[in-house]
């Protein structure tokens, strides 16, 4: 008896863990927009802070703020950043039957091979994904001193549950290089799957209510691949868009736009070298607004020196970041000649700017503490201590790139991830998270696109 077929569209931090989940039981296609780098992983998708050249060019409708999203095998995990958090178990808890945290839990430690913590009850020794934490350097060392003295306490490991403190930023990284699905796990699904990259979909083609294949191609060119299974896993824009092509109506498509939302604050450091020293994701303070566990939030430094390409920044500029991880605010998708309008609404929720600057007045003591020991030189008259800030942050870029609930469990998709009224049709990605963890998403990408490939696989045993 033949395999059954699995066309997988996007081949992201979720898209390639459905299909190695499903590699051993099913013929998989992945169809990816953009190209594949090939093996050995190109030094830049390893090292390079930001590769803006392998973008989708999203733009926010409002702000015209650019949402970088990964448009290369591997997705968003091969041209952004490196945070490896899951949040908290209430985060799932809300997500509703079958993805509680300790239905989650299992996928979690599957992916990973902690590096520090691997034989403890919330970790995984022998997954594709390393995390690890980077030695502090000499700028972590005074950061985590001056937050120590105001009074918070040191953590080693932010993803055992209720973790709050300051200690070092978990990471998906391999001496010093990013490790996401691009480079840590195609080399084991290579010629086990078909891969078609350069190849963008453009509709899921159904026949009544059930879906029989993807469209690719334009024109002369246009092509349906045939599956017996397809699982959309295109990302938070990607995903409701092509249900939106495809003819798919349902007033939650598109809905519930969430992401998370910052505060940063550029100072010089005045240590010589310092900031290049500094590890692109170092020491992290990570902490509830009050105690309260439902309102995380997390500060830390990054070196402005790799983000030149984007802002005027000086060798020894840092960033100092405070991102708000329960955004209430959520914003709105439409569509245009089948592409995406996006509108991400910040701060349409009045309580997120006040929680922003009831933040920042926390915060604004250990910048001046470590204005104190001279180690950092921050501007005269600063913005986020004016009376006009709310102003000033209304006006500036806050989005974090971690879209998410444009197809949410419960809304436009059901328990086990299938989409309502629609046979043989499943979304796997961020778009799926009716309420976003507090934490960067990337590791919940992971986890979801196992779990969908698991959930499948299961069904045909």
């Amino acid at each position: 008896m033949s395999r059954p077929r699995v066309v997988i569209v996007g081949s992201g931090s979720a898209g390639l863990f459905c299909a190695w989940a499903l590699a051993d039981c099913a013929a998989v296609t992945v169809l990816e927009a953009g190209p594949d780098p090939g093996e050995p992983v190109p030094r830049r998708f390893l090292y390079d802070a930001l590769v803006q050249d392998h973008d989708w060019g999203y733009r926010d409708a409002d702000t015209q703020q650019a949402l970088l999203t990964g448009r290369v095998l591997g997705g968003s995990s091969t041209i952004s950043a490196y945070g490896a958090l899951r949040g908290e178990p209430d985060d799932y808890n809300r997500w509703g039957p079958n993805w509680t945290w300790n239905d989650c839990l299992p996928a979690f430690r599957t992916l990973e091979s902690d590096q520090q913590f691997a034989n403890s009850p919330y970790h995984g020794a022998s997954g594709p994904i390393p995390i690890t934490r980077a030695a502090a350097s000499p700028f972590d060392q005074a950061f985590t001193e001056v937050c120590q003295e105001g009074g918070y306490t040191s953590v080693a490991d932010f993803n055992v549950p209720g973790a709050q403190g300051v200690g070092p930023w978990p990471t998906n990284m391999r001496d010093g290089a990013r490790i996401g699905t691009l480079a840590g796990l195609m080399p084991q699904l290579r010629g086990r799957i078909e891969l078609r990259p350069d190849t963008a979909a453009v509709r899921v083609v159904l026949n009544g209510n059930r879906a029989v294949g993807v469209e690719i191609g334009a024109g002369s060119r246009a092509e349906i691949v045939s599956a017996d299974h397809v699982i959309l896993c295109a990302g938070a824009y990607g995903s409701p868009t092509l249900l939106a092509r495809s003819g798919f109506v349902d007033p939650n498509l598109g809905a519930c736009l969430g992401t998370h939302s910052h505060a940063s604050f550029m100072v010089r450091c005045l240590k010589a070298g310092w900031a290049k020293q500094l590890p692109r994701l170092g020491a992290l303070l990570r902490v509830g607004l009050d105690g309260d566990a439902g309102d995380i939030w997390q500060f830390y430094a990054i070196a402005a020196y790799p983000y030149r390409p984007f802002l005027n920044a000086q060798p020894d500029d840092l960033f100092l970041q405070v991102v708000m991880m329960n955004t209430r605010s959520t914003g709105v998708m439409a569509w245009q000649d089948g592409k995406p309008v996006i509108h991400h609404r910040h701060f349409s929720e009045p309580s997120d700017l006040q929680r922003l600057c009831r933040m920042i007045d926390r915060i604004a003591p250990l910048i001046d503490r470590l204005v104190a020991k001279d180690v950092l030189e921050a501007p005269q008259n600063p913005w986020w201590l004016r009376p006009d800030r709310e102003q000033a942050l209304r006006q500036s870029d806050q989005c974090e790139f971690h879209p998410c609930g444009t197809c949410g469990i419960g809304r436009v998709v059901d328990d086990r991830l299938r989409v309502k009224g629609v046979d043989c049709l499943r979304v796997a990605d961020a778009s799926v998270i009716p309420f976003i963890p507090q934490a960067n998403p990337n590791l919940a990408c992971m986890m979801i696109g196992l779990r969908a490939g698991q959930m499948l696989a299961t069904e045909w045993s």
